[in-house]
């Protein structure tokens, strides 16, 4: 089963404190020592195992000297660090991780090979992709038992899209040939959602850009790769997602989301700009 993230507002805050801790040169064990705690439990905080209280965040903030108003937007965010996102009602039909770091996040940077990104998908397109996996290994009987859960799905993605509806988070969508050609859902309902593709390429906060057939590789034909950007001035926070053979895994660390951002880089580097990308969108929705 895939591990839970902290929540984007959890790794915030003990990003923060590890800062402050390691501005007034004390070490975890020497940090702890005079806050009177093993090491165990700063240590559980600082790497966002442990959702610590109010109540320790002002001890801390105490202890290394944070001046307000840091300290009350600190404090103010060590009381929501578990505050429940809209997809919580719709567990367990998708982890929550991928939806708090979509929710949260001031940018996204996304490639997929096969199929149009979840946040831009229209509701005929989610339906034909969620029914299509509903269906599979299974028979008819089992396939009708499964209809209400595939409208409950659909339901959730087309909750998604209400992301993009306003100026943020700016989304970068990179996208394979082949996901603007695949015939999905029929004919008329991809040229519907070709069209949906063209619209929000227009938006200011959305960049569409198509890899062609023609281009002899990149680095992202491993698979789907989606990064994650929380503060435009502090790239420790960002967090890479990548789908493979063996599901979905979350990166974390510098070296593993540094990898990840090369790979969007490269990708780029391949596609067709935004208008030629456009220009090919609208061709094939009027085609």
């Amino acid at each position: 089963m895939q591990a839970v993230l902290p929540t984007v507002r959890l790794r915030k805050l003990v990003a923060a404190l590890r800062k402050h801790r390691e501005a007034t040169g004390l070490s975890i064990t020497k940090a702890a020592r005079q806050l009177g705690w093993s090491t165990a439990k700063l240590s559980r905080i600082e790497s966002g195992t442990n959702r610590p209280k109010p109540t320790d965040v002002e001890k801390i903030m105490e202890l290394y000297g944070v001046p307000s108003p840091e300290r009350d937007a600190l404090l103010a965010l060590s009381r929501e660090t578990d505050r429940r996102g809209w997809w919580t009602a719709f567990d367990p039909l998708f982890g929550s991780s991928f939806m708090a770091l979509e929710d949260e996040a001031v940018a996204i940077t996304s490639w997929e090979a096969m199929l149009v990104p979840g946040l831009l998908q229209t509701e005929e397109y989610a339906a034909a992709v969620i029914s299509r996996a509903a269906a599979l290994g299974v028979d008819q009987a089992e396939v009708a038992r499964r209809q209400a859960e595939v409208a409950r799905r659909v339901e959730a993605r087309m909750h998604r899209t209400l992301l993009l509806r306003g100026s943020s988070p700016r989304f970068h969508a990179l996208l394979g040939e082949a996901v603007i050609r695949q015939q999905v859902g029929g004919a008329e309902a991809m040229r519907r959602q070709l069209a949906e593709l063209w619209s929000a390429a227009c938006q200011p906060h959305i960049t569409i850009q198509i890899v062609p057939f023609s281009h002899p590789g990149h680095l992202g034909l491993d698979g789907s790769v989606t990064l994650f950007t929380f503060d435009d001035d502090d790239p420790e926070l960002d967090v890479a997602h990548v789908e493979g053979q063996a599901g979905p895994v979350y990166l974390e660390s510098a070296y593993a989301v540094g990898r990840a951002r090369a790979t969007l880089a490269d990708v780029a580097s391949a596609a067709m700009s935004p208008d030629a990308s456009r220009e090919m969108l609208a061709g094939l929705a009027n085609a």
